[in-house]
């Protein structure tokens, strides 16, 4: 549908539209008649000129309708008698009744009636029925006005919308671009030269002016094509919007105004194998994208789901204290994961380096500490520290000095530490088991020593006594 306003004798009814349904009486009082009609309607090219023939009995009964309607409106009142009310109620009655009649009479005269665009007379409609006629005037002004219409040969519906953006086949984007994904994406190279923003809705309005005229539905599914085919972005308070998040703002009115459309960067076919092949090297697995906005999306939850597994491991620092050594490498990793495409693929020689730096150097040795029987190896030596204390006046130093050491290391994930610290703890507790044995051998020498000291004195007072 386009946005049609109507007129009758100049008198415009409804706001400001492209074009107009301009109804032109023998009432009018502006001298047109049917010797100028013609002149005065090439002065109105946005105007479908509908000429109603003259018919003086037809707009007797409109004067009079009219003069009844003033009549009724200035006489009625609460305070008539009832036999004016009863008078009153009979006129309106007529006055309606001849509304009827002139509502049909009216027909018959637009089937009459000659149409005009811009100077010329539509002779090729000869149809006779109201709606027929003026539907059929209507889309020779839309031709004549909307000279893009035609560009448009597809009928684009919602469901194409949500199609086009949820299709992961990158085949389908793989054609050139057509005509009017061209005109789209030239406007929006023209804003980004003026420096004028660019967003949904101003694309729409645009479009759906002259001389194009194209349904909201179809500019959406146009714009979206271009996202898919990674020539432009949408962007909500300076964040990239992903898939779900474009398809959100495509199919709500309420977020047209406030989504910014902006030109894609052109990444070339280098960078692109840059990202993928440290991507590869980084987390031992390949980043299965086609294009380079996807490339990036995989990227960047790859880093998130990094950052999510080392923030769970940091949650051991207040017991692991050599884990604050993680702090400024995964700042580096959490700053990195809140970047957006294409900054991925623009500043790769930037932070390239660190990220394998931080990689190599710590967040590599501690995840593998912290997932595998190192870390269980460094909870038994902080615990046998912390509930042992009793037996170390009784055993040698060395291992324990090598437990405590381990203990209180920045780096205990370097070198062997983990595996000299399980020999001292196993040593240390054979060194406690044999002490406390001997400990026990020394108690039981005793006692039986007490034992037999006890027998002795019974045995000899016994004696004293048979004596």
């Amino acid at each position: 549908s386009f946005p049609t306003r109507r007129s009758s004798d100049l008198s415009v009814l409804g706001r400001d539209k492209d074009f107009y349904v301009n109804f032109i009486t023998p009432l009018n009082l502006n001298t047109v008649g049917a010797g100028n009609i013609p002149m005065w309607s090439a002065g109105r090219p946005a105007d479908l000129i509908v000429a109603l023939p003259e018919d003086k009995r037809l707009f007797d009964e409109l004067r009079l309708i009219k003069k009844t309607e003033k009549y009724i409106q200035t006489t009625n009142s609460p305070s008539l008698d009832a036999t004016k009310q009863r008078i009153l109620s009979e006129k309106a009655q007529q006055n309606a009744d001849r509304k009827r009649s002139v509502g049909n009479q009216l027909k018959l005269a637009i089937g009459d009636a000659k149409m005009y665009q811009n100077g010329t007379e539509l002779v090729d409609i000869t149809a006779s029925d109201p709606k027929t006629k003026i539907t059929q005037g209507v889309q020779v002004l839309i031709k004549t006005l909307y000279t893009k219409l035609k560009m448009l040969n597809v009928d684009f519906t919602e469901a194409h919308l949500t199609k086009i953006i949820q299709s992961q086949d990158d085949l389908l984007f793989k054609d050139s671009l057509h005509e009017v994904e061209i005109e789209v994406l030239s406007r929006v190279q023209r804003n980004k030269a003026n420096h004028e923003r660019t967003t949904i809705k101003s694309l729409i309005d645009f479009f759906s002016a002259r001389p194009y005229g194209w349904y909201q539905t179809a500019v959406l599914c146009l714009i979206a094509k271009l996202y898919k085919r990674n020539k432009i972005s949408f962007k909500q308070d300076g964040t990239n919007l992903d898939d779900r998040l474009a398809l959100e703002s495509l199919l709500r009115n309420n977020q047209y105004s406030n989504t910014i459309i902006e030109l894609e960067e052109e990444i070339q076919v280098t960078q692109v194998q840059k990202l993928k092949t440290l991507f590869q090297e980084y987390f031992n697995e390949p980043n299965l994208g086609n294009e380079p906005k996807e490339i990036s999306r995989i990227f960047k939850q790859r880093l998130e789901k990094e950052v999510r597994d080392f923030n769970e491991i940091n949650t051991y620092r207040s017991r692991f204290k050599f884990l604050e050594l993680i702090g400024e490498p995964l700042s580096r990793l959490k700053l990195l994961a809140e970047k957006e495409h294409p900054y991925f693929f623009n500043a790769l020689d930037d932070y390239e380096d660190d990220l394998f730096d931080d990689k190599e150097n710590v967040l590599e040795k501690v995840k593998k500490f912290m997932n595998g029987q190192q870390k269980n190896i460094f909870e038994d030596v902080l615990l046998y520290l912390e509930t042992n204390h009793a037996n170390f006046d009784y055993i040698g130093t060395s291992n324990l000095d090598l437990l405590k050491t381990v203990a209180n290391n920045p780096r205990p994930f370097d070198g062997n530490l983990m595996q000299e610290a399980k020999v001292a703890i196993e040593a240390i507790k054979k060194e406690v088991i044999d002490q406390q044995q001997i400990e026990r051998d020394k108690a039981s020498v005793a006692i039986n020593a007490s034992i037999n000291r006890s027998e002795e004195r019974r045995v000899g007072k016994e004696c004293l006594r048979l004596c």
